[in-house]
């Protein structure tokens, strides 16, 4: 019987040729074996970190800098390494904190219906403010977080933000606009998502026809029935459900007619290449999917509106809503009241 468990094993290799040729030779000599024991079989595989001269540390740096990589065997270790060590170990040591201290902060940016309905929502953005009031951006933190497990903590303190920041526009009188926040892809297994929602927005007296969860394109594919059986539990509870970036992976019509969702975002990048002269037929194909999703009864929401041209271009395809740096910025809750 073949088992495909996986473990580490580190061992030090003193060579005066560390050289790459030679360390892919002994990689598939060791791959082109197998580990008996018993009725079992175990299948090897092998991956290097290199540094030169007495470097144990440095070398094991470097393989851990291809864990998580695909078709990557072999690292050399480098300075930037070393950088990228330290400010993972930086921002891990702040997270905590970072969360008791509500130093993550709820951005929004304005979404615009394309019939001249005006601002028809929002999309909860995070910013990371430092102490001394400047802000990180989410491609400097989300990544490690969704590696290392934060990221279920930020998102459910993100939801609690936009409960708070609707809560506050009721008080004081205003019209409440839908705020759509991130669903995070280790959520789904999570059979206790909806109550720990529904907890959040009972205590601000929200209600959740007024927080659309936003999942990937990419980790819809996963997995589509378990999915979908989330999916299903949330919509009962009166949520509604957002696919953002579609376009961005290995998008599929069939996705749609297997997903029962509410809304899809169209990627900013397929936009922008759809702009251009010499991309008519990704022209036709984006016209498509608009038309498939709207026979679904599935709203089109295009991202990265930053010009005229790009909004009569949404306008013609006939999308529901729009949202980009054309119509407004993303902006603190201060800002956006």
């Amino acid at each position: 019987m073949t088992q495909q468990t996986c473990f580490t094993c580190c061992c030090w290799i003193q060579t005066r040729n560390p050289s790459k040729k030679r360390l892919a030779v002994i990689i598939e000599q060791i791959r082109a074996s197998s580990l008996e024991y018993g009725e079992f079989s175990y299948d090897l595989s092998l991956y290097a970190g290199v540094a030169i001269g007495e470097e144990r540390e440095k070398a094991l740096l470097a393989m851990q800098s291809i864990e998580h990589t695909y078709h990557t065997d072999i690292a050399f270790y480098n300075h930037d390494m070393h950088n990228a060590v330290r400010k993972k170990n930086s921002i891990e040591s702040q997270m905590y904190p970072a969360l008791q201290n509500k130093e993550f902060k709820l951005f929004l940016q304005p979404k615009f219906g394309m019939k001249n309905e005006g601002l028809v929502g929002a999309e909860a953005l995070v910013r990371w403010q430092n102490p001394d009031g400047s802000y990180r951006y989410p491609n400097e933190f989300i990544p490690l977080f969704e590696e290392n497990g934060f990221c279920l903590k930020l998102d459910l303190y993100m939801v609690e933000r936009a409960c708070e920041q609707i809560k506050a526009w009721k008080d004081a009188g205003l019209t409440p606009v839908p705020i759509s926040v991130n669903y995070s892809k280790m959520l789904f297994s999570d059979l206790n998502y909806p109550d720990n929602l529904m907890q959040i927005l009972n205590r601000y007296h929200v209600s959740p026809s007024l927080i659309t969860l936003e999942i990937l394109e990419g980790v819809a594919t996963d997995n589509l029935e378990l999915l979908n059986h989330q999916i299903e539990a949330l919509h009962a509870l009166g949520f509604r459900i957002s696919m953002d970036d579609f376009g961005n992976g290995y998008s599929s019509l069939n996705m749609l007619y297997q997903l029962n969702i509410d809304e899809l975002k169209l990627d900013r990048g397929f936009l922008r290449q759809v702009s251009k002269e010499d991309e008519e037929r990704r022209y036709i194909i984006l016209e498509q999917i608009v038309s498939f999703a709207r026979k679904l009864g599935i709203a089109t929401v295009a991202e990265g509106i930053e010009t005229q041209e790009d909004e009569a271009l949404i306008q013609a395809l006939k999308c529901n809503f729009g949202q980009g740096y054309f119509y407004d910025k993303p902006m603190s809750a201060k800002e956006f009241s």
